[in-house]
């Protein structure tokens, strides 16, 4: 789940020829966790909790060589899923952790705990650098820059993003965000820092700076 906003990405570990697994998932989604279709964009779902709308995308992992987004229909017998086919999504498997969550379950307001699988640091970062290029989307540069500076020491980031460069799509990852953050006057730290909307140029100039310096210190350096 993102910082500062209620959407979830699940990236669905299912057999995509088996429509089986489709029903199944579309049943949990739609039926036991009470999701409805996103309206007009045709790919994800929602659902209200309280005062808040909680978005749901479901991706699936595409190929490396295919830099293009993507939308896909998987089919069921008596349904279908609508995915985003996210690039770097194949190795996120490989690069996870556990993190244990607590909320409050049903009506009666129970305090509950689970276990949580979610993308470390290679495998998230992996995945939020290869999309932008192929979208150019504000948050996907924002989820960079907040996890960098909020999820976890840079230390750590960096150390988990060396560990991982034997695989390409986490060294390819490393060398896009180092050049697409390497200025504070690229059109990705702007959008960063339109989403603190700055009272003044000193404060852009400040956040700028800081976008940069953050990020940069949390990659590892990259040989050809």
């Amino acid at each position: 789940m993102h910082a500062m906003s209620l959407d979830i990405d699940l990236l669905l570990p299912l057999n995509p020829d088996s429509a089986e697994d489709v029903d199944k998932a579309s049943f949990i989604i739609r039926k036991t966790r009470r999701f409805q279709n996103k309206v007009g964009s045709g790919i994800g779902f929602t659902k209200d909790i309280a005062d808040h709308k909680l978005e749901l995308d479901l991706l699936f992992p595409k190929s490396s060589a295919n830099l293009e987004d993507a939308r896909i229909y998987l089919y069921g017998t008596t349904t279908q899923l609508p995915l985003s086919a996210i690039q770097g999504g194949s190795i996120v498997p490989q690069y996870t952790e556990k993190v244990q969550i607590e909320f409050i379950s049903g009506e009666g307001g129970t305090r509950e705990t689970a276990d949580v699988t979610i993308p470390d640091a290679a495998g998230f970062l992996t995945m939020k650098s290869l999309v932008t290029y192929s979208r150019e989307n504000p948050k996907d540069a924002y989820d960079i820059y907040y996890y960098c500076r909020y999820s976890e020491d840079v230390a750590s980031i960096r150390a988990k993003l060396s560990a991982a460069l034997d695989a390409a799509e986490v060294k390819m990852g490393v060398s896009r965000m180092k050049y697409i953050f390497s200025d504070p006057d690229t059109k990705w730290v702007d959008m960063i820092v339109g989403r603190f909307d700055p009272a003044n140029a000193e404060e852009a100039e400040r956040i700028a700076r800081d976008v940069v310096e953050t990020i940069q210190e949390a990659l590892p350096e990259v040989t050809r």
